[in-house]
């Protein structure tokens, strides 16, 4: 199994997993050979990568860890909250907290699996798959810090509402394409206490969660807003989801720049550990994060081309390859692995 952006699909090519819509609606199912209405129609609706059988064999499906129903009824609650001007009386807080559990569960049965969810926001608006993505990364890290059930709980619903003060900000500078004016950046840093203003009022809320909505862009070094809190001051919660809303927000696509590749954010996490994030926080994050989940194909900097055919746990930025064809594109015959942690003249440099 082989993941491929979508200017490289060609009709005829099988899918080695299934495409759901956000509303869970099946797509295209696995197996099916692409035909050119399918790809216009998978272009159509935004997908940047599917997953393709390799030789006409997939290698094993990836566990995901979001349920179809769960990831549906949370972006359904989240976009029916962010698109409501009068959200404190509207917003269901029992139902988020019986999803939020629901996800607790089923990452907790599955620790050891790590996580990846390169394509959990292929349909879902910016806003609603970014909310969710963060959720899910901090519940994660929550779970190997050994947080109790309530923590999680709380910990989670603030992950998920983090950017609700967005909805206060004007849509014109949320969605500009160029870079933001002084004026424009000084209102969108806005957002964190329109948000905490908001969440404070939603009954049910915890203290510890209005502090994740508030303090997501506070900073290890007090270079961060909104009130420049500094190091163990700012709440544990907020630190964690700090990590999380940065990687998610440089590996997507924005109106105003492109994502960046996994490895790259990664690094920048590392090099920012204890300047601007925890960094025993940011080592937690990538030792349980997949930057190149297995059966992407990656190019090196020698022209070769590989299958990620496993993640070292700990580097995730160096995992165990299949080296697929030379640096001339030729098909090798053969099975030749390496483990890219013992040879570091190798380097990954995209995702083909």
């Amino acid at each position: 199994m082989i993941k491929l952006n979508m200017s490289s699909i060609k009709a005829g090519m099988r899918l080695a997993k299934s495409i759901h819509s956000t509303d869970g609606k099946l797509l295209i199912d696995a197996g099916v050979p692409l035909k050119d209405s399918y790809i216009d129609k998978l272009n159509n609706l935004g997908i940047e990568d599917v997953f393709i059988d390799f030789n006409q064999a997939t290698d094993g499906e990836l566990y995901d860890v979001f349920f179809y129903d769960t990831k549906r009824e949370m972006i359904k609650l989240v976009e029916d909250s962010l698109n409501n001007t009068n959200i404190c009386s509207k917003f269901d807080i029992n139902q988020l907290k019986k999803l939020i559990n629901r996800l607790i569960e089923n990452l907790s049965e599955n620790q050891g699996t790590m996580v990846y969810l390169t394509d959990i926001r292929n349909i879902d608006a910016y806003t609603f798959g970014h909310s969710i993505n963060v959720c899910v990364f901090a519940l994660m890290m929550g779970i190997v810090l050994n947080l109790n059930s309530q923590d999680l709980l709380d910990l989670g619903i603030g992950a998920l509402l983090h950017d609700i003060g967005k909805i206060v900000v004007s849509q014109n500078v949320l969605n500009k394409p160029g870079r933001l004016d002084n004026y424009e950046f000084e209102e969108i840093k806005t957002h964190s206490l329109h948000g905490y203003a908001i969440i404070n009022s939603i009954a049910g809320v915890s203290e510890e969660t209005c502090f994740v909505v508030r303090d997501h862009h506070e900073r290890y070094n007090g270079t961060g807003y909104p009130n420049g809190l500094k190091g163990d001051n700012i709440h544990l919660f907020p630190r964690i989801v700090a990590i999380c809303d940065v990687y998610d927000a440089l590996t997507s696509n924005r109106v105003y720049k492109n994502k960046i590749a996994p490895h790259f954010a990664i690094e920048y996490l590392i090099s920012m550990g204890n300047h601007e994030f925890d960094y025993e926080l940011v080592k937690i994050f990538v030792k349980h994060i997949t930057v190149y989940p297995v059966g992407t194909l990656v190019r090196f900097n020698t022209g070769e081309a590989a299958e990620i055919i496993e993640n070292n746990e700990g580097c995730p930025t160096r995992p165990v390859v299949s080296v697929k064809y030379d640096q001339y594109g030729n098909l090798l015959k053969g099975n030749r692995v390496i483990d890219l942690t013992k040879h570091l003249y190798i380097n990954i440099e995209k995702i083909i």
